[in-house]
């Protein structure tokens, strides 16, 4: 044979499994036989930063001439995992990163259960946990200037991609949904709602296909491990819910009809150890997307009865006033941007104002205006602050909620500019305005909100 028709290095599949290779194209003789997808493209070790994921080869597709199996996708996602993060090390370092910023208020896997499973050989075997791996690194990354790297957003089709091959021929699993939910993150959080709007329903699907909705036992005789993983499962129900919720309010929706929760007991335990340290923050972000659900249910799917639904506008008034006075009791004022709590507090204040000013319920709105003008003064106060002390800004520690609160607030005072007798309107929504494009270095839907205030400023 001509030299022409042999490649010059082996092939992936040999290479790893240190078996001779032919090297023949276009396709060795041994992934012939096996019927396996032959790569000879050279995985070369990748040195990027945290914030900038690079991938290597894209001939990474599985062969649609033949069924795909479970191994195959196994070796395309190893083979993504060793291009975009390199090794074990490398992705220790990227855990490390999101778990010490995403993780903190989104605290939807357990760093310990995550860091044994990362220093098991077997379960570096298994393409769930892979694809969780590359979606904690995806969601590391922040905008290379005013727009995502053409590596990450390669890397998030990849991931995509995956999720379609592993609806197709696995079982659901919770890694899986895990990596969905950091999928909608992303995906919301970089300005693509019509996106996460999407995959937040397959998602939500998922999750009451995989049974993460029943209410389940916590034995006392199981083990420690047994008892964080049925706390993690908890968590992931409840990131679903709140993320269902806060997609549906970025793209002026009501959430799903899997409505099936009804808010939680606030837990305000003062365990210090381990997953349970987040119990209270994480409970406290599902109460606040409860009340969100509430204005949304209000705005959305109103009764007939005028009167029933004046009453309910006033029940809703009155939590969010507890409810926000809860959450000042909690922490410092200068903490409330890293706050998701507050933020959905603050943007359902805001978009219920906004909905009964618009809909002509004088007396509703009379009440609610103390609400919007306490969120608005908030967030006004907040951002002057970070704008006289722009280095006491952490970017890594910001919740993709912040950013919607304060569009949502410079939407209100751009359509209302009297609406607050004490606040110069022109003043206020240039700060939130510069607000949105400081924060648009971490997320780059505040980029988004910007564009959207320019071509109309109404939100409701």
């Amino acid at each position: 044979m001509p030299r022409t028709n042999y490649a010059d290095l082996v092939c992936l599949q040999c290479k790893r499994r240190k078996r001779k290779c032919d090297k023949l194209l276009p396709s060795c003789s041994l992934c012939k036989r096996l019927g396996r997808t032959c790569h000879y493209e050279p995985l070369e070790k990748i040195v990027v930063s945290s914030t900038q994921p690079a991938l290597g080869p894209t001939g990474l597709l599985p062969d649609p001439s033949r069924n795909i199996t479970f191994q195959d996708v196994f070796e395309i996602i190893r083979a993504q995992f060793i291009t975009v993060i390199g090794n074990d090390a490398r992705a220790l370092h990227e855990a490390s990163i999101y778990f010490s910023s995403v993780h903190l208020w989104f605290p939807i896997l357990d760093p310990s259960l995550y860091y044994k499973q990362l220093s098991s050989p077997w379960d570096l075997q298994r393409p769930e946990f892979l694809l969780l791996s590359l979606s904690m690194f995806l969601v590391n990354a922040r905008p290379d200037g005013i727009e995502l790297s053409s590596q990450v957003l390669a890397l998030y089709t990849s991931i995509k991609g995956f999720i379609g091959l592993f609806d197709s021929i696995g079982p659901i699993s919770l890694e899986l949904i895990q990596v969905r939910l950091l999928i909608t993150l992303f995906e919301s959080g970089h300005g693509k709602p019509q996106s996460a709007y999407m995959t937040m329903g397959s998602t939500l699907r998922a999750a009451v296909a995989l049974g993460l909705d029943n209410d389940r036992p916590n034995p006392s005789h199981t083990s420690p491990e047994q008892q964080r993983k049925a706390e993690e499962e908890k968590r992931v129900w409840w990131g679903v819910i709140i993320m269902d919720r806060y997609v549906a309010l970025d793209m002026c929706k009501r959430g799903s009809e899997f409505r099936v929760m009804a808010s939680p007991q606030i837990d305000t335990s003062s365990d210090k150890e381990g997953f349970t340290a987040m119990s209270c923050p994480f409970s406290m972000l599902l109460h606040a997307s409860r009340i969100l659900e509430q204005v949304q249910a209000h705005m959305h799917d109103p009764t007939p009865q005028d009167e029933f639904n004046t009453t309910e506008a006033m029940q809703i008034v009155s939590t969010l006033r507890s409810f926000k006075a809860l959450l000042k009791e909690m922490g410092p004022s200068e903490d409330e941007i890293y706050n998701p709590s507050v933020a959905l507090c603050e943007s359902a204040s805001l978009i219920l104002w906004c909905h009964l000013e618009v809909h002509d319920k004088e007396q509703c709105a009379k009440s609610s205006k103390s609400t919007f003008g306490a969120a608005v003064g908030d967030i006004l106060d907040r951002s002057r602050f970070l704008e006289r002390n722009p280095s006491n800004l952490d970017f890594e520690r910001l919740p993709i909620f912040a950013l919607s609160s304060i569009y949502i607030a410079a939407s209100a005072l751009t359509s209302e500019p009297k609406a607050l007798q004490n606040v110069n309107a022109l003043e206020a929504i240039a700060t939130l305005k510069n607000m949105l494009t400081h924060f648009s270095q971490r997320w780059l839907a505040g980029r988004r909100y910007l564009e959207r205030l320019n071509e109309d400023p109404a939100f409701v």
